[in-house]
C-alpha cells in the first residue's frame, strides 16, 4: 500500500535519496519500496545521467504521485558522490536515508531507523543488515555482513584512529546519516568518488558521532550481475580505483579527526590495517593490467608484508588463529611467483 507522504507543510521524519543511473529495470520497485513505508517520508529521486528507459520511468513517477516525489535529473552522469550531493541538496528532514535505484527497503526501515536515532540523540550515522535478493527479486541466500559478523556500533573514534579500512561499513542502501552531522565534510569529493561514495560518509561519520547499529534485515541488495560495487572474484583494477579512495579518505580523516581533538596518525600511510596492506601488497605484485599501474610507486614488497604483519599482530579483536591465517596469507602473497597472486588475492583479503 502505498502511503500519502507527509502532510503539506510539516518536516517529514526522514528523507529517502534514491540514486539512479541507467536502472530503468529496478527503479519503479525502489520508489515504491519507499512509497510503502509506515513513516512517512521525503522521497528524492536523482537521475544520474541515464541513458536508458529511467526518463521514461520517472515520467510515470512524477505523474502518478505528483508532490510525493521530488525528480531531479542531472543531465550528464557525474557518478555516486555527484548523484549523492545532489540529493542531500534536496534533503529537508533531519534524518537521511540513501537507496541504490536497484535495492528495496522493507516496509518498516524508515520506522525502525527513525527510532533508532530517537533513542540515541547523539548518534551520527545508523546502519542495519541487507538481505541480498536476485535480478527478478526473488530471495538468495547471503547478505551484508555475514550472519555470525555484527554491525559495528558504539563509539568507534579509537578504531577510526587505527584501521578506519578494516572497519567493514555496509553498502549504500544499508545506511542513515544525521543530516546536520555531515555539515563538516559536504559535498562529498565527485573525482575520487563516482562509485563507492557511501564510504566517505561512513568513515567520517564515525568521528562526528557514535554509530547506531539495527542487528535485522531492513533492506534488499540486489544482486544481477551489474552491479557498480559488487564482484564475486578479486577485481585488481577495482582495486587500485579503492586505494586511490583510500588515500583521499585518510587524509580527510586525519583534518577532521584533528579539529575534533582525536589523536591521529602523522600522515595517510600512519594507519595500520590488514585491508590496505593487502590491497598495496597485492597491487604491488600484480604489476600492469588493463592499464593501470600500481597507486603507490615508492612500495617495496617486504615493507609491505611488514606492515601486514604488524597491522595483523595489532588486531586483538581477532581471535589467534584469524591472525596466524592473516600472517599466512601475506607471507605467501609476498613470496609466491606473480602467475600466483591473482589465485591468493582471489582468496580474500582478511578484515
Amino acid at each position: 500500500m502505498n502511503h500519502p507522504g507527509p502532510p503539506a507543510g510539516d518536516t517529514p521524519a526522514a528523507t529517502v535519496v534514491i540514486t539512479n543511473h541507467n536502472y530503468e529495470r529496478y527503479l519503479g520497485a525502489a520508489v515504491d519500496s519507499v512509497q510503502s513505508q509506515t513513516t512517512p517520508c521525503q522521497i528524492v529521486v536523482v537521475d544520474d545521467g541515464s541513458t536508458d528507459g529511467s526518463g521514461a520511468v520517472l515520467d510515470r513517477l512524477a505523474a502518478d504521485l505528483g508532490e510525493r516525489v521530488r525528480v531531479v535529473r542531472r543531465p550528464e552522469a557525474g557518478g555516486q558522490a555527484a548523484a549523492m550531493n545532489t540529493g542531500l541538496a534536496e534533503a529537508v528532514a533531519p534524518i537521511v536515508l540513501f537507496l541504490d535505484a536497484d535495492d528495496l527497503l522493507d516496509a518498516d526501515a524508515v520506522a525502525e531507523v527513525v527510532a533508532a536515532f530517537a533513542a540515541e540523540p547523539a548518534a551520527a550515522k545508523c546502519q542495519f543488515r541487507l538481505g541480498w535478493i536476485d535480478g527478478d527479486g526473488n530471495p538468495i541466500p547471503g547478505g551484508f555482513p555475514e550472519p555470525e559478523r555484527p554491525l559495528p556500533a558504539g563509539d568507534l573514534r579509537a578504531r577510526m584512529a587505527v584501521a578506519p579500512d578494516d572497519i567493514p561499513w555496509q553498502p549504500t542502501s544499508g545506511n542513515a546519516f544525521r543530516l546536520e552531522a555531515l555539515a563538516p565534510f559536504r559535498p562529498i569529493p565527485e573525482g575520487p568518488y563516482r562509485i563507492s561514495a557511501d564510504h566517505w560518509l561512513s568513515n567520517l561519520s564515525a568521528l562526528a558521532g557514535p554509530v547506531v547499529a539495527i542487528e535485522e534485515e531492513l533492506g534488499r541488495y540486489r544482486i544481477h550481475g551489474a552491479n557498480a560495487d559488487h564482484r564475486s572474484g578479486f577485481d585488481l583494477v577495482r582495486a587500485r580505483e579503492i586505494l586511490i579512495r583510500t588515500g583521499t579518505t585518510r587524509a580527510a580523516l586525519i583534518e577532521y579527526g584533528r579539529s575534533l581533538g582525536v589523536a591521529m596518525p602523522d600522515g595517510p600511510d600512519g594507519f595500520r590495517s590488514l585491508t590496505t596492506a593487502g590491497l598495496r601488497l597485492v597491487s604491488l605484485r600484480a604489476g600492469p593490467v588493463d592499464g593501470t599501474t600500481h597507486p603507490h610507486p615508492e612500495d617495496r614488497r617486504f615493507g609491505l608484508l611488514r606492515s601486514g604483519v604488524t597491522a595483523a599482530l595489532a588486531r586483538d579483536d581477532l581471535s589467534p588463529a584469524h591472525r596466524l591465517a592473516a600472517l599466512g596469507w601475506f607471507v605467501a602473497v609476498a613470496i609466491a611467483p606473480r602467475r600466483l597472486v591473482p589465485t591468493l588475492a582471489a582468496k580474500g583479503l582478511t578484515r
